[in-house]
């Protein structure tokens, strides 16, 4: 599974706050939030999400590496486990050697 390719952006099309790659290529709206500054702040976190996924795959491949390089065979962190599940959960994929 693979992600809209972006980079995403937040922005005020009409009344709402939409995710889009571009002004004519909304990919995604937020229309609900207590608050305007929360709802503002939803489609801010959405929009970064491929880069930030990007960046957790990029960490997840430094850390298998450090790890690798301290206790060669040793079990994954805790924290190299959970950046793994977000990966995943996420739809990336991960370089297994």
């Amino acid at each position: 599974m693979s992600h809209t390719p972006g980079p995403w952006k937040a922005e005020q099309i009409g009344g709402d706050m939409a995710i889009t790659i571009s002004s004519s290529n909304r990919i995604a709206t937020c229309n609900w939030a207590k608050t305007e500054k929360e709802y503002e702040a939803n489609a801010h976190l959405i929009a970064a999400a491929p880069e930030m996924l990007e960046a957790l795959i990029l960490a997840e491949e430094a850390l298998d590496t450090w790890e690798q390089i301290d206790e060669p065979g040793s079990a994954p962190s805790p924290l190299l486990q959970q950046i793994r599940e977000i990966i995943i959960s996420a739809g990336g994929t991960l370089d297994e050697e």
